[in-house]
C-alpha cells in the first residue's frame, strides 16, 4: 500500500479533536488545526497549524508547522545557531528546522520526515503527538531568539 494510502487511513482515524481542512489531496497535502486553548505556548486563535506533504516520489512524507518568518537577512549567527541546535534531538524534541518560502517569505518551520515504506494509525497519532511537542520546544527556542533580533518575527503568537 503506498504511503499515501496509509496516511489517508491514518487521518481519518485521528480523534475528533484534530481538525482537518481539507481532503488529503492528489497532490498530497494536507492542513490540520489542533485546537489547543491552554497550550504551553501562546497561539494564534488557539490553534496550532500542522501541514503534512507528501513528498513528490510518494514514498515519504512531512509533518511540519510554521514558527517564524525573517523579516530581513538575518545575521549569520542566528542562522549558526539554528542549524547547531537542530543537531541535538534531545534539544529538538527530535524535530528538525527548516526554512520554506512562503510567499516570496522565508518562513522558519519545526519538521519532521517519515522515512519509511507505510505507517498505522496508531503510529501516525504516535508520530503527530510527538511532533506536536517538539513544536511548542521550537517556540520557546525561536522566541528567544526573535527578542534578541528584529530579524525574525514570530508567527503563532
Amino acid at each position: 500500500m503506498p504511503i499515501k494510502d496509509d496516511l489517508y487511513t491514518a487521518l481519518k482515524a485521528l480523534p475528533r479533536r484534530y481538525s482537518i481542512q481539507n481532503e488529503l489531496e492528489e497532490n498530497g497535502w494536507v492542513l490540520i488545526l489542533m485546537p489547543y486553548p491552554n497550550a504551553p505556548h501562546p497561539l494564534h486563535k488557539d490553534e496550532l497549524s500542522i501541514q503534512i506533504r507528501v513528498a513528490s516520489s510518494g514514498r515519504f512524507f512531512t509533518l511540519y508547522s510554521p514558527l517564524a518568518i525573517f523579516t530581513r537577512q538575518p545575521r549569520t549567527s542566528i542562522l549558526d545557531h539554528l542549524l547547531r541546535r537542530a543537531f541535538y534531538a534531545d534539544q529538538t524534541g527530535g524535530a528538525g528546522l527548516a526554512i520554506m518560502q512562503v510567499n516570496d517569505t522565508d518562513t522558519v518551520t519545526a519538521v519532521y520526515h517519515w522515512l519509511f515504506d507505510n505507517i498505522s494509525p496508531e503510529q501516525f497519532q504516535n508520530l503527530l503527538d510527538n511532533f506536536i511537542a517538539a513544536t511548542f520546544t521550537l517556540m520557546k527556542e525561536i522566541d528567544s531568539i526573535a527578542e534578541k533580533s528584529d530579524a525574525i518575527e514570530v508567527v503563532n503568537s
